[in-house]
């Protein structure tokens, strides 16, 4: 036994499965507390903000994700890759060690951008409704949705669709977010010791301004603050199942090797793309602004690049080969007393 909050399948019997479902609630609680309570905070103590502070936020949260996906998911892609060519393709030469790590890193990179513009396209052409009856100076689909909004909100009632593209763009990163996590959960059911405080804190101010952006940006295109919050929730549970999901499958990929560089490295791209091209025109493009109020905009941005380092910084980059999962496995059974029990058992019967 142990005085960590995580059990271990000694609990239930042995059973693995089980063991980790029970620590994935534990681990939701955990991660989902706090930005629950923002979530419908936000509808109460700062239900709208103004437009400087909107490119404040856009400003701060673009560096932000720009850093996340350069920084944490496409330098995690290139270090996973590097631990599957040096350690599960050991006779294989050099030439062809770094090709399979190209082939991998840009393979990924070319799935996920080609997900992101081709989802992109499809987006626009599908919810446009009265592009039709006006002219612009070039086409819809080679500017943000900024600029459809700012000449709805001149012409026409705000359309909240053109929120979601940012919103929908930005959830696919909770995608990689559920997988990461679950995997987690899962190394913690065999060793519950190994829980890193430093990677639950560094997850919830992600997702605490994840959820910031999500709200204002529904604000901003007319969206009723009430069912702003509540879409806001919706999108936060989402990423339960797909943890659960992860918990069970993590270990699968982590064997295989070749799949999480190129899950990352897609993951990476796409919220790099996003950023870039769906929240740096939002401030970028603004010709109205102050000379104040552009500093500020720029200040903005430094602090997000800082903050992003600041959580990059409690992440631990654990890339487990399919030796270090059985030695983990091993342990775990070695250090449950149940489990090595019956591990006895089967091999006094077996003889």
């Amino acid at each position: 036994m142990n005085n960590s909050i995580f059990l271990t399948p000694s609990y239930f019997d042995g059973n693995q499965y089980l063991a980790t479902f029970v620590n994935l609630l534990i681990y939701v609680a955990f991660l989902l507390t706090v930005p629950t309570i923002l979530i419908f905070g936000l509808t109460f103590l700062k239900p709208k903000l103004s437009q400087n502070q909107q490119l404040n936020l856009y400003a701060f949260s673009s560096a932000l994700l720009i850093s996340i996906g350069m920084l944490g998911l496409l330098f995690e892609a290139t270090e996973s890759a590097n631990v599957y060519v040096e350690q599960s393709l050991i006779h294989y030469e050099t030439v062809y060690k770094n090709l399979i790590k190209i082939g991998m890193l840009v393979g990924g990179a070319v799935i996920g951008l080609t997900i992101v513009i081709s989802f992109r396209f499809l987006y626009i052409h599908f919810t446009k409704q009265d592009h039709c009856n006006h002219s612009h100076n070039h086409s819809l689909h080679i500017t943000n949705e900024h600029e459809d909004y700012q000449h709805k909100m001149k012409e026409h009632k705000p359309n909240i669709k053109a929120a979601w593209l940012v919103i929908i763009l930005l959830l696919s990163h909770r995608t990689i977010d559920g997988f990461v996590l679950g995997g987690t959960v899962s190394l913690l059911t065999l060793d519950p010791s190994q829980i890193n405080i430093g990677f639950i804190v560094s997850f919830n101010i992600h997702i605490l301004i994840e959820v910031i952006i999500i709200h204002y940006r529904q604000i901003q295109f007319g969206e009723k603050k009430f069912r702003a919050a509540l879409h806001n929730f919706y999108t936060t549970i989402l990423i339960i199942p797909i943890m659960l999901i992860g918990a069970y499958v993590n270990p699968l990929l982590r064997q295989v090797g070749w799949i999480l560089p190129i899950v990352n490295a897609s993951g990476g791209v796409i919220i790099t793309f996003m950023a870039i091209i769906e929240l740096v025109p939002e401030f970028i493009h603004n010709k109205s602004m102050k000379t104040a109020d552009w500093y500020k905009v720029l200040i903005s941005f430094a602090l997000g690049l800082v903050i992003a380092i600041l959580i990059l910084s409690f992440h631990e980059h654990t890339h487990e080969t399919t030796s270090s999962y059985l030695s983990n496995q091993t342990k775990a059974v070695l250090s449950d007393p149940l489990l090595f029990n019956k591990l006895k058992q089967r091999f006094i019967l077996s003889y």
